[in-house]
Parts: C-alpha cells; structure tokens; sequence
C-alpha cells in the first residue's frame, strides 16, 4: 500500500529496499518494485512494515516482478 501526503510517502508491507540515495528509492513489496524519483528524498522512519520516506518527489513508477 502507497499513501501520498504533501512531501512526504508512507509504503506499508514492504519487503526489502533494494537502492537508496537521494534521488531514487527502490522498494519492493509482494509483486511489486516500487520506484520513487525525486530530490532530497530521505528515510524519516522504516521498520519491517512501513517505510516513510520524505522529499520533493517527482515520479512514482511501480514495476512488476517476477521471478
């Protein structure tokens, strides 16, 4: 699950953040990789259900996976 709110996104079930840097966060979940595009973008808080992560983000593009 994927919530917006102002400058900041909250990813809930996620099982692993692949890429970190200020620019783009990787995070997949079940089915899916979840990119995040931005500037500035940071972790505020993460523990092994929800990520929330905090910037100006520009692009959100969610890719299937499969083995």
């Amino acid at each position: 699950m994927l919530i917006l709110d102002k400058n900041q996104v909250y990813v809930k079930d996620y099982k692993e953040l692949m890429e970190l840097n200020e620019f783009c966060i990787k995070i997949k979940d079940e089915k899916n990789i979840i990119c995040i595009q931005g500037v500035g973008l940071e972790v505020l808080y993460y523990d092994q259900l929800e990520i929330r992560i905090k910037g100006k983000v520009k692009v959100i593009q969610n890719v299937e996976y499969r083995l």
